[in-house]
């Protein structure tokens, strides 16, 4: 469990959000938002741990996107929110009271799901990302 000091959804829909100006990013999921939007991105903390409580955590982030345009736009936007967290920790951006990035780590790339129920013409791209999430002093 990560502290609350150090929280990664906060991190990551930061990023995300700068990235995809354009794109619904959440972290509570609204499937009619999800089927309906040209593009939509949503965050979840999928676990990890504390390393150092309060001051390096180890969370796994997985960003699900959706969109209804095209497969390759939906694609396009998928890679842009994995650009944004592996620039994050490039630049070692700093999202107050969410901390910086000490790694950053590709589990899965986007990679198009299928699901049962999903309308004709919505798309849908998962990843995940574990991330060493690290106090600092703008946080």
């Amino acid at each position: 469990m990560t502290s609350p000091a150090l929280d990664p959804q906060l991190f990551a829909v930061t990023v995300v959000r700068a990235a995809l100006p354009g794109s619904i990013v959440e972290t509570l999921i609204d499937g009619a938002r999800a089927v309906s939007s040209a593009s939509y991105v949503w965050i979840n903390d999928g676990g990890g741990s504390s390393v150092y409580p309060g001051r390096l955590d180890t969370p796994t982030i997985e960003i699900v996107t959706y969109g209804n345009v095209s497969r390759s736009e939906t694609l396009a936007n998928a890679q842009a929110a994995q650009m944004a967290l592996h620039t994050a920790w490039q630049e070692q951006i700093v999202v107050p009271t969410a901390g910086h990035l000490s790694y950053f780590v590709v589990d899965q790339r986007p990679t198009l799901q299928q699901v049962d129920g999903l309308p004709a013409g919505v798309f849908r791209y998962y990843a995940s990302y574990s991330l060493g999430l690290r106090a600092s002093s703008a946080a």
